[in-house]
Formats: structure tokens, C-alpha cells, sequence
């Protein structure tokens, strides 16, 4: 009987000895301090991040911007910011140089609608904001939609008719085409959140 108490015993200060270690604490902190170091390197900021921003109801025209990140300096650079939009809508900053020489300016954000009277086809648009009254224009006119009138609105809604034009085909034959309607749904909220993000990551600079 006695003989058993004091292997019990021997038993129980051996494992109370092993756990006060150090060796064995510095095992366990080292094991611990191992799942640490993985975990913050898990949590790395990474070097390249992607914006993009659905501001048409048609998967054809989006915005994106793209941030590239320099862990040396800390900072964040902005890269290659885009936008997409239906061909009679222009936003500043991305305006086509043959109808805008001066490119308009970028922190404007002013929307541009134009008609065209063309040699072979003319190009005339409607629009309206939100469910507000339906707008017409004159044939060959850019109309203006500032940036302080177009955020205070959900949706701009475009319609455009495309009229017929002559032209030959392949084989010589002349034809006329058939007249075009397409509506477009400009998501206002959407675009005005990719006018910030632009001025908040220094986009324009």
C-alpha cells in the first residue's frame, strides 16, 4: 500500500514539474507565438485592390478603379481609373476630344448628352430624371446636366433614336437601314460613388 501512495505521488510531482518548466512554457510560447506570426501575415494588406461600379442597368458599360499599394512609403497610389458609358453620354474627365478639345474638367463630374445630325445618320435622345417630366433638346446640341443637379437623383433615363441611313454592302447593292430606338438606365448613386472614391484616392491628381 505504501509502495503505491508513493508512486502517486513520484507521478503527480513529475507532472507538476514538467508543466513549471521552462523549457516546456517556452515550448508552448513558441507554438503560440508561431500561430501569431502566420496570423499577421495572413493579415497583410494586399498589393493590388479593384473597385468596380455597375452604374448602367447593361453589363456593356461599367467603372472600375484600381489601387496599387506601396508597402516601402505606406501609401496608397490610385491606378487606371475607367469608366464606360453609352456614347451619347460623356462624363468630365473623360470626354471625347473631337467634339471637347478641352477634355472638360475632372472634379466638374458634369454629365453631357448630345445629339448628332450626321452625314448618314442622325442621333436624337430624350431623358428625364428619376420619373420627372420627359426632356427634349435640339438636333445637334451637347446639353449640360451638372454635378449638383444629377446627385440629387436616383436614375437619369435615356432614350435615343437612331434614324435609317443609305449605305452599299459588300456586293454593291444599296440598302437603307432600319430605324433604331435603345433606352439606357444610368445608376446616379452608383456614379456619383465612383466621382468620390476618384477624389478620395487622389485619382485626379
Amino acid at each position: 500500500m505504501k509502495k503505491l501512495i508513493i508512486s502517486l505521488l513520484f507521478l503527480l510531482t513529475l507532472s507538476i514539474s514538467v508543466n513549471a518548466s521552462p523549457w516546456s512554457q517556452m515550448l508552448k510560447g513558441g507554438i503560440k507565438g508561431g500561430l501569431k506570426n502566420n496570423q499577421g501575415t495572413n493579415n497583410k494588406k494586399s498589393k493590388f485592390e479593384s473597385f468596380t461600379y455597375k452604374v448602367t442597368d447593361q453589363e456593356t458599360y461599367e467603372g472600375s478603379i484600381s489601387l496599387e499599394y506601396d508597402s516601402f512609403t505606406g501609401e496608397t497610389k490610385c491606378k487606371y481609373p475607367r469608366i464606360l458609358l453609352p456614347m451619347i453620354l460623356e462624363l468630365d474627365g473623360y470626354l471625347d476630344s473631337r467634339r471637347f478639345p478641352n477634355k472638360g474638367n475632372p472634379n466638374k463630374a458634369s454629365l453631357y448628352i448630345w445629339n448628332e445630325r450626321g452625314k448618314k445618320q442622325d442621333k436624337t435622345t430624350k431623358y428625364r430624371l428619376d420619373n420627372g417630366p420627359i426632356q427634349e433638346f435640339n438636333p445637334n446640341e451637347i446639353l449640360e446636366i451638372p454635378y449638383r443637379k444629377w446627385k440629387r437623383h436616383k436614375e437619369l433615363k435615356l432614350r435615343t433614336f437612331y434614324s435609317s441611313f443609305a449605305y452599299t454592302d459588300i456586293y454593291g447593292n444599296k440598302t437603307v437601314s432600319t430605324p433604331v430606338t435603345k433606352d439606357f438606365v444610368i445608376y446616379l448613386k452608383e456614379l456619383d460613388r465612383f466621382i468620390r472614391d476618384k477624389r478620395k484616392y487622389k485619382c485626379n491628381d
